[in-house]
């Protein structure tokens, strides 16, 4: 069995928000969760370096996603691509 390291990671500004709030009535659903979000290996995880926002949970910083290229638009970015 291969086992590879991710975190979570959510995409979605207003998520986002919702979650910084700390309000446990505005915290999304799993489904909506897992819709507005992404799984980071590791070694782009640290190339990314995204902001906790919770216990394992971390948020996209601004400008680092797209629904074209997803995450690695924040990883190329970041290689100076």
């Amino acid at each position: 069995m291969i086992v590879s390291v991710t975190k979570l990671i959510v995409v979605d500004p207003g998520l986002i928000e919702r979650f910084r709030s700390r309000d446990p009535k505005q915290f999304p659903h799993n489904q909506e969760l897992i819709l507005h979000s992404v799984q980071v290996w590791e070694n782009r995880f640290n190339l990314l370096a995204p902001e906790e926002i919770g216990d394992e949970l971390y948020a996209m910083r601004p400008g680092q996603y797209d629904k074209f290229l997803g995450y690695m638009r924040g990883a190329l970015i970041e290689m100076g691509i």
